[in-house]
């Protein structure tokens, strides 16, 4: 199952390791230090609220994270109703 992040970035749920806040981030030097370098590697991209770790790297989205949960929730659920139909 794929969830659509936005800015072209599509993430296979099953890559996922983390959702994570970028306000939380920056309170934290170290957790700071990986938003930044997130972000970094996308200029021109609108300011990130979220950062999503896979195991295939770091992408920063501009959505929130809740609302990348909530996708990933949407998505869950419609898979579900369709596999309980069958």
């Amino acid at each position: 199952m794929f969830v659509y992040l936005g800015e072209e970035v599509v993430v296979d749920v099953r890559q996922l390791v983390a959702i994570l806040d970028v306000r939380r981030l920056r309170r934290d030097a170290a957790s700071a230090r990986v938003a930044e370098r997130a972000v970094r590697g996308h200029p021109g991209e609108p300011v990130p609220r979220a950062v999503i770790v896979t195991t295939r790297g770091v992408f920063p989205v501009a959505i929130g994270p809740e609302a990348v949960a909530k996708r990933i929730q949407k998505m869950a659920r419609s898979r579900l109703r369709k596999t309980a139909r069958r």
